[in-house]
């Protein structure tokens, strides 16, 4: 089967109930970057590669189109069900209620996959970070249109509405994605000193996955043009977070620092994330 992945895609494959299924890749064009937990592999035009049995979550990296050939001895990967369809169509809404919001909602993926793999979490934490993360403002559909478009200060009232967002979040997540998934995307914007919302909690009150993308999401919102604020560039914002350890967890600002001193945050801007499990069929158009 001839199967094409567009430039700037990361793909995430996840191991497959089915031990005896093996796969089988020739690249036509383009490269492909191989990430696991222990190594990175670059593969180009004309390599060949074949797996069984995956035991861990592996990343498939492209930065430009890539062309292969997929053979499998069982029909393998696909979107991870209807209702993963059915909340990124709520994400396309919120875009086009706040254009701002479907990019964001990438970004903070992208970065805190890449600040979990710095700091070395496990395959299990960095799955949860991909679901969680890709869906933490979901949310916001239920926020009124004129409370998300507003140029100037909310009011009041209109942060309440705002500050509910999470909850709404986690109601659309829970019947799908469980109530792990569901609880990281309630604290996102939980803060270690307990001034977050919208529970109040602190410290290790909040699970890890979500004080990773609350460094994730700031970092993004502070970097970005949106009309009430002038974003700043990458080193800046990550001192600016520097500068909060009573808000944020040290140990995901300082692997964001890594990733932003090395120059790789720059290649993570215009990455997709697409979640793949094994056992159905991927199409990647």
């Amino acid at each position: 089967m001839l199967q094409t992945i567009n430039a700037n895609n990361v793909v995430m494959l996840t191991p497959a109930e089915d031990a005896d299924v093996c796969e089988h890749v020739y690249i036509i064009e383009g490269d492909l970057i191989l990430e696991s937990e222990k190594e990175t592999v670059k593969l180009g035009k004309n390599d060949f590669f074949s797996f069984s049995n995956i035991k861990n979550t592996i990343l498939m990296r492209c930065n430009v189109p890539v062309t292969f050939i997929y053979v499998t001895s069982k029909p393998m990967f696909n979107r991870v069900k209807m209702y993963f369809s059915n909340l990124d169509e709520l994400i396309k809404k919120v875009d086009e209620k706040d254009h701002y919001t479907k990019t964001h909602c990438e970004h903070v993926t992208n970065y805190a996959i890449a600040i979990s793999r710095n700091m070395k979490c496990s395959t299990s934490i960095v799955e949860k970070l991909a679901l969680s993360a890709l869906f933490h403002d979901v949310g916001k559909c239920y926020i009124p249109d004129h409370i998300l478009q507003k140029p100037d200060k909310l009011t009041p009232e209109e942060s309440k509405a705002i500050y509910k967002h999470p909850i709404h979040s986690k109601e659309l997540v829970e019947p799908n994605f469980g109530e792990e998934i569901a609880n990281i995307v309630l604290c996102h914007h939980e803060r270690l000193n307990g001034s977050g919302y919208p529970q109040g909690i602190f410290g290790d009150q909040i699970p890890l996955e979500s004080r990773i993308i609350a460094v994730a999401d700031s970092f993004d919102a502070i970097t970005t043009k949106r009309p009430y604020n002038s974003p700043k560039n990458f080193k800046d914002a990550v001192e600016e977070l520097l500068g909060m350890p009573d808000l944020y967890d040290m140990r995901a600002v300082r692997a964001l620092k890594k990733l932003v001193d090395s120059g790789e945050i720059y290649k993570l801007c215009n990455n997709h994330v697409n979640i793949i499990t094994s056992g159905e069929e991927e199409d990647n158009k």
